[in-house]
């Protein structure tokens, strides 16, 4: 959906300082989307509230405490550019990977993009609606890859040779979005970061696995970047001693430039990410929300 056409479905409002998304249509509004949106407790969104106005649902946001990133690029430099992008691009993969919202209903024109000044990170405006803003996933990334290239050529203050490369990147859609700030090429990791292709350190996501449907309470907690889990204590990182058809060194996690792989270690009775069994010594990426079985016991993936 371009442009023109989101203005069809609402229309914006200036609060003060704060933003207004009414809708023309309150049909259009998606309740699960909103509570979802509620329950979300990173902070990669600008606060939404749903509230009336003439009849009309009216999504307003509190954006009172940030600035538009429109009009903070001609304050900054190009290093402090760099580091909001990363952060920027950081939130849209931890959407892409959510499982519960779509990056299609995110606003990505600059002047709803939102910089925390004290902070420098980033926050999302997300409608909770039940149609897209974008028709599909290609065009929403060629949006964001369009929105990144004009917030660079506003300010000559941006020229530096890692905004070059960014833009270069930018403009080669064969280069996904991913790539875009993940590391590569002998990035090297250490502690809990990981150093991103601008040379920058970001913050490692952590990952644990939380058993479904158990007796008591489970989780694995993913603590270094290769962890091995099975019934053999001695062996493995991880010990589930509960399920004797888990093998006893049955898989393992591992963490590489920025994203979780689970490796099925030739076990008996497999592996399995949503449902699918996965072909042994074979590293299998895995995301937020997925379900992973090792055997009959299933685990729900958690990263933060």
């Amino acid at each position: 959906m371009i442009k023109n056409e989101k203005m069809m479905i609402y229309d914006e409002f200036v609060c003060n300082s704060n933003i207004s998304y009414v809708l023309r249509d309150n049909s259009v509004f998606s309740s699960t989307g909103y509570k979802v949106l509620q329950n979300q407790k990173n902070d990669c969104f600008v606060k939404c509230c749903k509230m009336i106005l003439n009849g009309r649902i009216q999504l307003y946001y509190i954006t009172e405490e940030y600035i538009q990133l429109s009009k903070l690029i001609l304050s900054i430099d190009a290093d402090i550019f760099i580091s909001i992008t990363s952060d920027f691009i950081s939130h849209i993969m931890s959407v892409k990977s959510n499982g519960f919202l779509s990056c299609k209903n995110i606003d990505l024109s600059l002047e709803h993009i939102y910089v925390d000044p004290l902070t420098n990170h980033v926050r999302l405006i997300y409608l909770p609606l039940n149609v897209d803003l974008y028709s599909d996933m290609f065009q929403f990334e060629r949006s964001l890859r369009t929105e990144i290239c004009k917030a660079i050529k506003m300010s000559s203050s941006l020229n530096s040779p890692q905004t070059n490369k960014l833009l270069k990147n930018l403009n080669d859609e064969t280069v996904p979005i991913e790539n875009l700030i993940c590391s590569f090429g002998g990035g090297k990791e250490a502690g809990n970061t990981y150093l991103n292709k601008f040379g920058q350190n970001l913050v490692k996501q952590s990952m644990r696995l939380v058993a479904v449907n158990t007796p008591l309470p489970f989780e694995l907690k993913v603590n270094r970047d290769e962890f091995t889990i099975g019934r053999k204590e001695s062996q493995v990182d991880g010990l589930i001693s509960f399920n004797k058809m888990i093998g006893r060194v049955h898989c393992k996690v591992n963490y590489i430039k920025g994203s979780y792989y689970i490796t099925d270690l030739q076990s008996a009775n497999g592996t399995y990410v949503n449902k699918v069994r996965i072909t042994p010594n074979e590293p299998c990426r895995v995301e937020n929300g997925d379900i992973v079985r090792l055997a009959n016991s299933e685990f729900r993936v958690e990263i933060m």
